[in-house]
């Protein structure tokens, strides 16, 4: 019966070790990741408008952004 518990406690602490690596790789990678810093928010929530830019072609976002960054 101990020994039980004694491995599932091993097993609960290298699950939350995990875990916890898992969010400390995941906080890192956001603080290096421009786009978040910039913005608030991953490349992949950016919102468009159903505009495209006159002189690239691209979207444009809700900051009223494009790639080539003459949509302003």
């Amino acid at each position: 019966m101990k020994q039980n518990r004694i491995k599932k406690n091993v097993k609960n602490k290298k699950e939350k070790v995990r875990y916890q690596k898992k969010n400390l790789i995941n906080n890192t990678l956001q603080l290096h990741d421009a786009h978040v810093l910039l913005y608030n928010k991953e490349f992949h929530e950016a919102e468009y408008l159903n505009e495209n830019c006159p002189m690239c072609g691209s979207r444009i976002d809700e900051l009223g952004l494009c790639a080539c960054d003459s949509a302003k």
